[in-house]
């Protein structure tokens, strides 16, 4: 099976065939060419549609080039069904605003827990505090007692 190799000048016709088919084809069902991520239009995909490589609508100076160009302004490209980039900011604002509330609000509980931590801390340190002075009594009472063998009251 061997694939037979266009000539240059047959390739170039069938390229504009299939792009002037392209073309006929997007008039017929009204729509526009297509747009990358970017919002230009998407020549990669129009070169895979017509069967050729980007490069042959790429370069603005070649004949299929020029015809590209003067298509892309007659007929235009489509508009991304995304919102305008001011609806974009105001969404984020939004969202930034309401996740800023909810960080304040988390805040503001984490800090009165962090806050009653601290009391309850404090308690128990002087709880502590208090037996062990308890304890160190209670052996002195116990040296006392072991020395004299009189129990002391206090």
């Amino acid at each position: 099976m061997t694939k037979e190799r266009l000539s240059p000048n047959l390739k170039a016709k069938i390229n504009r065939d299939n792009y002037a088919a392209y073309v006929a084809n997007l008039l017929a069902t009204n729509t526009k060419f297509p747009v990358n991520q970017f919002g230009d239009a998407n020549i990669s995909l129009i070169a895979k549609e017509c069967g050729f490589k980007r490069g042959v609508i790429q370069n603005k100076e070649s004949l299929m080039g020029r015809q590209f160009q003067s298509d892309l302004e007659r007929i235009g490209t489509e508009v991304s069904p995304t919102k305008e980039t001011e609806s974009k900011l105001e969404a984020q604002t939004k969202k930034v605003t309401q996740n800023a509330s909810k960080l304040e609000r988390e805040l503001e509980r984490t800090t009165a827990e962090v806050e009653q931590l601290r009391k309850e801390l404090a308690l128990a340190q002087k709880e502590i505090i208090l037996l062990r002075n308890s304890k160190e009594e209670d052996a002195h009472k116990f040296e006392h007692f072991l020395e004299t063998g009189r129990r002391a009251f206090s």
